[in-house]
């Protein structure tokens, strides 16, 4: 699969930087990028088909109250089944492998700011990950709506 096949499956870049985290509302959530996220999910994916959620690479786990409020969030809601997806943790031995085509996919980056070409390599990662993996290529659907979080620091 080349690159640009990859990023021609973008449907949608929901960016919210440091810079600018002071001229978005106040009152929604202190985490405006998973509200705003949670929004668009709710707004445009499929009911009752699969999401799925990868989580972010990182060494660091500095996202995790962010990322944490998205999942409850769209767990609340109660409209997919929700799979979550952390290629950071390689599990051996014999795993539940999803066979349903997904519905759709919101897709965590994290990252330096000035990095735009590691952001673009984790996010090409994550796809590739969900492409090929062990055991999500069963259900992958290049067809399926997607939102892509990037949250810098």
């Amino acid at each position: 699969m080349s690159t640009g096949m990859i990023l021609g499956i973008l449907v949608a870049v929901t960016l919210v930087s440091s810079k600018i985290h002071g001229s978005l509302p106040s009152a929604e959530h202190e985490f405006p990028l998973m509200y705003y996220t949670k929004l668009i999910s709710e707004e445009h994916f499929t009911a009752g088909r699969p999401l799925v959620i990868t989580l972010p690479l990182a060494e660091e786990s500095t996202n995790n109250e962010e990322v944490g409020y998205l999942i409850q969030g769209l767990h609340t809601s109660g409209r997919w089944p929700i799979l979550v997806y952390n290629i950071n943790h390689k599990i051996n031995g014999n795993t539940y492998t999803e066979i349903q085509q997904h519905g759709s996919y919101i897709i965590q980056i994290s990252g330096p700011c000035k990095e735009w070409e590691e952001l673009i390599s984790r996010y090409l990662q994550l796809l590739y990950d969900l492409f090929v993996g062990k055991n999500a290529w069963h259900s992958w659907n290049p067809g399926a709506k997607f939102v892509v979080s990037v949250m810098t620091f």
